[in-house]
């Protein structure tokens, strides 16, 4: 069913999506204090960006039920329909926070390995990834880690750690509406729902807090305009935008992040010390990489599963690290990618994610897990609904 709107055509979403909406008894509880929703971009072949309704090399934001344009990629040199921004970052933070948590959304094929922590069901936040996978939908969705990080003020050569882990992380934000704080993303659900097998999702494959008009910004390997903005044409070389004057510059290769030209960064957080947009001094650069990165096989210290969703540190001068491992973030199935980053400040996880975590329609410490997988599973994924991660 289609609708003419302000000269843009609009796809209704079809009776079997609205029918798989309907059928939670009961939809999530917003959270007693909702995080505000991030910039974004979908990733190509979402459902939202083959309709046409936006592009997957904009930066979007989130207007009621809608996902809006803040920065047409026309701007910043992405004028292909094929073009895919893979990764966001704010363009001021000097240091990282004392303490802080990572926020991270997961592509379609995540299925996480850990199962909802017991603290967060006793605060009645008990949605995470591997919740959401079996419901179908935890490609559009936010999750913070249970695991803190320390973000290195106290040491005089900056080491960054975990300094308070729990495997697991917790359902921030969702992707469509639950308390008007979301990513408008498809299918339209609640994180109660469940989805009928093979539901199609809304990707969200880039997040940053922007609170300036200029941003760095990564774009996928296989974007035809990435070679015109560099000459590696490399989906791990980092850019910056200046919305200000229309001008991308290049702000690190992959070289100097100590990675290859084949590899690609899907996710990212930049800290740019002395903000002269250029990677050095002291400048920090926290990141994933997408499944098919080389690098995944050399890098020291990466999970030998589900690389693709740990965490890793670029300190200029010093080289490359990983930050955190898939585990860390309650992840680490075999199919699990990290492809969109931000960072909170926070001291105690299990607090920040009482006040600012999705909450169960149920309350008093319960939680219905989701129906067996026998009948509903991520439409990519087989098995037998018992999960391959540790989970707890």
């Amino acid at each position: 069913m289609m609708i003419e709107k302000k000269n843009r055509t609009i796809v209704l979403p079809s009776m079997a999506w609205l029918l798989a909406m309907l059928a939670s008894a009961a939809q999530a509880v917003p959270p007693i204090s909702p995080l505000a929703t991030p910039q974004y971009s979908f990733r190509v072949g979402s459902p939202s960006v083959l309709d046409s309704s936006v592009d997957a090399s904009s930066v979007l934001f989130q207007q009621g039920l809608k996902a809006r344009v803040l920065f047409d990629s026309n701007g910043f040199g992405l004028d292909d329909p094929a073009d895919d921004v893979d990764a966001l970052s704010g363009a001021t933070m000097t240091e990282p926070p004392a303490f802080f948590i990572l926020m991270f959304s997961v592509d379609e094929k995540s299925f996480g390995a850990a199962r909802p922590d017991t603290l967060a069901i006793e605060a009645d936040v008990p949605y995470n990834t591997w919740d959401q996978a079996w419901r179908g939908h935890q490609a559009g969705d936010m999750y913070m880690s249970c695991t803190v990080f320390n973000g290195g003020q106290d040491e005089p050569t900056r080491v960054i750690q975990a300094s308070d882990v729990v495997p697991n992380n917790v359902l921030v934000t969702n992707n469509y509406d639950e308390g008007g704080v979301d990513f408008a993303a498809r299918p339209v659900t609640s994180a109660e729902d469940v989805m009928v097998a093979g539901t199609t999702q809304d990707v969200v494959d880039a997040t940053a807090y922007l609170s300036t008009n200029d941003f760095f910004f990564s774009v996928s390997q296989g974007s035809p305009s990435l070679p015109r903005l560099s000459t590696d044409a490399s989906g791990a070389d980092l850019f910056f935008y200046d919305a200000t004057v229309g001008r991308v510059s290049l702000y690190a290769t992959a070289a100097a992040l100590g990675l290859a030209a084949s590899d690609d960064i899907d996710a990212m957080i930049v800290v740019d010390a002395d903000l002269d947009k250029q990677f050095g001094a002291d400048d920090l650069v926290f990141f994933s990489l997408s499944p098919n990165s080389p690098s995944l096989a050399t890098i020291p210290g990466v999970s030998p599963v589900a690389g693709a969703a740990d965490i890793f540190l670029s300190h200029a001068g010093r080289g490359l690290s990983v930050l955190a491992p898939a585990g860390v973030l309650g992840l680490g199935d075999a199919a699990d990618n990290v492809d969109a980053l931000e960072l909170d400040y926070c001291v105690g996880a299990m607090e920040y994610a009482a006040r600012h975590g999705i909450r169960n329609p149920g309350g008093s410490g319960q939680y219905s897990p989701p129906p067996s997988a026998t009948t509903i599973r991520p439409g990519n994924r087989g098995g037998n609904g018992k999960g391959n991660g540790s989970g707890n």
